[in-house]
């Protein structure tokens, strides 16, 4: 079974049907259609051996792959989409078998088991980040064991400084120089270019978020969550342009014919984390209650744009220290307060994945510190992929309680 998914995988005809379906399939969004070829492209890189493949884990800068002409495979992205692909269940048995305790994160632990039924493309190499996740950087010790490859980890430092940017930059300098070796062709050059192509991609998403601020935005978040390959694994790349301008261009003709209006929807809510990418009914209750996601902290942009000089891997190195959540929580308060104000939210939905330390473990502050301003807050519990630890009915409950709160204090 496993010889014949991966001929299957190697084949060029997969991507070919599946290319002609997503073209003719209808979609709300052009955007998104672009997404979906997109990543059906880097599905058939992955598999066609065409160029090596590195795996990396969230917030590691993909521009460093791109830039040597290699393929990034995103392990969380890889077990979302696996999850949308209905595969989860098989990958969260095989670890089980394994071994891996159904208390870490389902994002690892799909990946895991995704590695041991041998389903994912072989690694030539494998990039962690010790920042923002402690999980993912044992989990490549285990698979650089398992696939017998060279593993890199960037240490992190807990909190950002000039002292920590040239510690990272050190690093970030030393692992292009050690991934060069997998690569062929000019390597600075491919570099500029993907930092080119990085900033441009910031570039529009920031207009993204431009026009989602206006009252007539009709871009859902429960769509706007499935950019997530885009900000993991698409930095450095020429889909995050061709994407995200796709997606400004529409958002801009859509809100422009709007007038500014609301669009029927009564609630604007803030979304923090990720959401479940396995099929899920409370959508449905959200919107046939008036409300809807505004925006998601995950698409906020929080890094300055990137220099292609001689100090890139500084600027690098910023971008990673960057992030909100790294340091003290009250860096992620100021942003979801700044985030409120800017999208005119109502309240604020937590989705509390299980396994997720760095994100829950700052929920209660965030709830004291919303609702001192007078801003609404839940905490909605679940597993953005694994459905044992998804509960419809509780969820659904809370949600409801939560929506109807909304509307009693705008009576």
């Amino acid at each position: 079974m496993r010889g014949l998914w991966r001929l299957i995988a190697q084949s060029h005809w997969p991507y070919w049907v599946a290319g002609i379906y997503l073209k003719r399939r209808p979609y709300e969004w052009e955007a998104f259609r672009a997404l979906a070829l997109e990543g059906l492209r880097q599905v058939r890189a992955w598999y066609r051996n065409e160029r090596p493949v590195v795996w990396t884990t969230a917030f590691v800068p993909t521009e460093l792959v791109y830039g040597l002409g290699l393929v990034p495979f995103g392990v969380e992205v890889a077990a979302a989409l696996a999850t949308g692909l209905g595969l989860s269940p098989r990958f969260l048995a095989a670890a089980d078998r394994g071994w891996y305790s159904s208390d870490l994160c389902s994002f690892h632990r799909v990946a895991i088991g995704g590695a041991l039924l041998d389903v994912w493309p072989r690694p030539a190499a494998l990039v962690a980040s010790t920042h923002l996740c402690d999980g993912a950087p044992r989990l490549f010790h285990n698979l650089a064991e398992l696939y017998g490859v060279p593993l890199w980890i960037l240490d992190v430092p807990a909190q950002p400084s000039l002292e920590a940017e040239l510690y990272l930059a050190d690093q970030l300098r030393s692992l292009f120089r050690s991934l060069a070796s997998l690569a062929e062709g000019e390597a600075r050059e491919g570099l500029r270019r993907s930092i080119t192509l990085s900033n441009e991609a910031r570039y529009w998403l920031l207009e993204v978020n431009r026009w989602r601020t206006a009252l007539s935005s009709p871009l859902r978040g429960e769509q706007a969550l499935d950019l997530l390959w885009l900000g993991f694994m698409g930095q450095g790349s020429g889909a995050a342009v061709r994407v995200y301008r796709r997606l400004a261009e529409e958002l801009r003709t859509r809100v422009s014919s709007e007038h500014n209006r609301r669009s029927g929807h009564r609630y604007r809510l803030l979304w923090l984390h990720l959401k479940p990418y396995y099929p899920v009914d409370f959508w449905d209750l959200v919107a046939s209650e008036g409300a809807m996601v505004a925006f998601e902290e995950f698409n906020y942009v929080y890094w300055p744009a990137l220099s292609a000089g001689e100090d890139l891997w500084v600027s690098l190195a910023r971008k990673m220290l960057s992030h909100f959540s790294l340091g003290p929580v009250e860096r992620r308060v100021e942003v979801v307060r700044k985030l409120v104000r800017e999208y005119s939210c109502d309240g604020v939905v937590h989705f509390s994945h299980w396994g997720c330390r760095v994100s829950n473990g700052g929920a209660r502050i965030l709830k004291e510190a919303l609702q001192a301003e007078g801003v609404p807050y839940l905490l909605l519990p679940g597993d953005c992929l694994d459905r044992s630890h998804y509960s419809k009915g509780q969820v659904e409950t809370r949600l409801a309680a939560f929506l109807e709160l909304l509307g009693a204090r705008g009576s």
